[in-house]
């Protein structure tokens, strides 16, 4: 990965396999999905995933890379009249065909086999979880293949020391996806997150949508029923009309009751898969991998109407961020700040 993010298990109570204690946990051996969460790295992620494939891939994904920053210098200069990135890497003959998909750099799937129904980014929120990242990528990638779907996989990694501010690399992510295809939707999906049924749907329908129904460390439960954290999906059109995610929680926790509350206001109705389809298994981190707690997050919480359309895409500012093309995502290293404050927000 670029900047920070260059290559550097149990479940709380579970070990490494489903736990054998819930008797009601009965998915069929050919939708279950077991996670493997042993230590990799994504080279050997790549290896695994590519065969005889990867020379090949790595090789187109090289020149990506050195063509990527006259793609985008373009993109900049032209505005709306310019090609999307992958668009034009297409044009550039930098695709490979492995098995019954099309891949171009930077995790860009495309089934040969059908015409998908939806294409689907997926951003995840990142920072210093190198050893989360091979692990999900070896689990995400086959199930989103199975399910026949184009998809991309986007980390938006946050390049400084300043609090975690895991919504704001949401609306970058999801900002920056869009200048690489026009995708249908997006997924905000965790880095520790493993969804263990391939009947949890990854497309557009039914958004917006949690993707969760219960948790291996909760018991096979939600935390509590109004989360709309961990995965969660919104069409791109839903995701504007909402004005994205807020920008002023810097540290843990906020975010996401904020989030659907945006969803409510907005009278867009939630679904949620049912019992085992939902069901997710995580990867545990130590407490110290953890952001700080936000102390004013109650605050912030309790004034939500202030802000809904005033604090989210429509006042997004950042720096020029760096994107780096791996065969398996895309890579967004960006140095984001805290933006000015309303004078017409309470102060928290």
């Amino acid at each position: 990965m670029t900047s920070q993010a260059s290559e550097q298990s149990r479940v709380k109570g579970t070990g490494n396999t489903l736990p054998s204690r819930s008797e009601s946990y009965s998915i069929p051996s050919d939708e279950r999905l077991t996670p493997d969460k042993e230590a990799s790295t994504v080279q050997k992620v790549n290896e695994g995933l590519f065969g005889k494939f990867l020379p090949r891939t790595q090789t187109l994904v090289d020149m990506a890379n050195r063509t990527l920053p006259s793609i985008i210098l373009k993109r900049k200069s032209i505005r709306e009249a310019a090609d999307e990135i992958d668009k034009t890497i297409t044009e550039l003959n930098l695709a490979v065909d492995i098995d019954d998909y099309r891949l171009l750099p930077g995790g860009h799937w495309i089934p040969l086999s059908c015409n998908p129904r939806w294409k689907v980014a997926i951003v995840v929120p990142f920072r210093n979880r190198f050893h989360h990242l091979p692990i999900f990528l070896r689990h995400i990638v086959p199930l989103l293949k199975r399910q026949k779907l184009e998809f991309s996989i986007f980390i938006a990694e946050q390049r400084n020391d300043e609090r975690f501010n895991r919504a704001m690399l949401m609306n970058v992510g999801f900002v920056e996806a869009l200048n690489f295809t026009n995708y249908d939707c997006v997924v905000f999906h965790d880095i520790d997150q493993l969804a263990i049924n391939v009947k949890n749907y990854f497309g557009c329908d039914n958004m917006p949508r949690h993707f969760i129904s219960g948790e291996a460390i909760w018991e096979w439960k939600l935390y509590y029923e109004d989360l709309f954290g961990g995965v969660t999906g919104l069409t791109k059109q839903q995701f504007y009309d909402i004005n994205g995610l807020p920008n002023i929680y810097w540290g843990w926790g906020g975010e996401d009751d904020e989030f659907a509350n945006r969803v409510k206001a907005k009278d867009l109705k939630r679904s949620r898969p049912k019992g085992e389809i939902g069901y997710f298994d995580s990867i545990v981190h130590e407490r110290n991998e953890s952001s700080p707690f936000n102390e004013a997050r109650f605050c912030l919480l309790g004034n939500i109407g202030q802000r809904r359309t005033t604090d989210g895409v429509s006042n997004l500012r950042y720096e020029q961020p760096t994107i780096e093309l791996h065969p398996l995502y895309t890579n967004i290293s960006v140095n984001i700040q805290k933006l000015p404050w309303n004078p017409r927000w309470k102060r928290c």
